[in-house]
């Protein structure tokens, strides 16, 4: 189709003579070199073409990672500030548990210190407590000994105890006391009459010899016995009111030293009186105390 279009050109200058066969030759390959250009910018075209095509499927796949990495970025900027928010409530979350904490300490250290006051105040109290019993109890060794007889005063377990002799009240294996141990019996309630606020029991104690009567079956009933009447004639002699005196024949079970001698068995053949107060709340303050620091 091209070359048609040649020859017609040619037969046209043929039939003028006007142009010359240089010129003519000249004009032909100037038409074939620009229609290689053509065909060259063409291909250049297409080739352009099919760049642009893949620049724009390029661009689209960029474009979608583009969104893509909107959405990611957007997802993450949106955990991100619920991490904030999360983080904030937690700042105040801790902020109250540290207020509640400080307060919480602050109530532990005034109970602390009020406990500690009351420690202090229990121990005053005790103190005082066994002093007065202590004065009791040495009063009373004090009399005993001024009439002969060998006695002593020790502190357990918040009362006083005195000891002395079975034998400076009462004769061997009876329970009616000697003329003498009738006075140390007054001598004794004269003393107690001073401090109406102790309560006084009474303890009987006998060593581990058989009692041979038909009245008593063992040790246990002598010496309940010889309780019961001394308490009897701390009544009814000495004027000590019945209902701070507690009787009690402890047998041979309590005994203070061994009965394999005659020594240790003299020992154990004893009267104990012990005197401890009608009203003490001091034990129970202290249970008391105790149960609030398990709380």
């Amino acid at each position: 189709m091209q070359y048609k279009g040649l020859w017609v050109v040619a037969i046209a200058l043929m039939t003028t003579g006007c142009v010359s066969k240089k010129k003519w030759e000249a004009e032909v390959l100037h038409r074939e070199q620009c229609e290689t250009q053509r065909q060259q910018v063409e291909a250049a075209y297409a080739d352009a073409l099919d760049e642009i095509e893949k620049l724009r499927l390029d661009l689209r796949e960029e474009q979608g990672a583009v969104r893509a990495l909107e959405g990611v970025v957007r997802d993450r900027n949106q955990r991100v500030e619920a991490l904030l928010q999360q983080i904030e409530r937690m700042k105040d979350e801790l902020a109250a548990q540290r207020k509640m904490m400080d307060l919480t300490l602050q109530r532990q250290l005034e109970a602390i210190a009020e406990k500690e006051a009351a420690i202090d105040a229990l121990r005053q109290e005790i103190a005082a407590r066994n002093a007065r019993l202590q004065q009791v109890a040495s009063e009373l060794r004090d009399t005993l000994q001024a009439a002969g007889v060998a006695a002593e005063a020790i502190l357990v377990a918040g009362e006083a105890v005195v000891r002395l002799p079975a034998e400076a009240v009462f004769p061997e294996r009876d329970v009616t006391p000697t003329r003498e141990g009738l006075q140390v019996i007054q001598q004794l309630g004269e003393v107690l009459l001073q401090y109406p606020r102790f309560l006084v029991r009474v303890e009987v104690h006998h060593d581990n010899q058989p009692v041979r009567s038909r009245r008593w079956t063992d040790s246990w009933s002598f010496t309940h016995e010889r309780a019961l009447h001394l308490a009897r004639l701390l009544a009814d002699e000495a004027g000590i009111p019945p209902n701070k005196l507690i009787p009690a024949g402890r047998g041979e079970y309590l005994p203070l030293a061994s009965n394999d001698t005659e020594e240790g068995r003299a020992r154990n053949r004893r009267i104990e009186l012990h005197l401890y107060l009608e009203q003490d709340d001091v034990v129970a303050r202290i249970k008391a105390l105790g149960e609030g620091e398990r709380e």
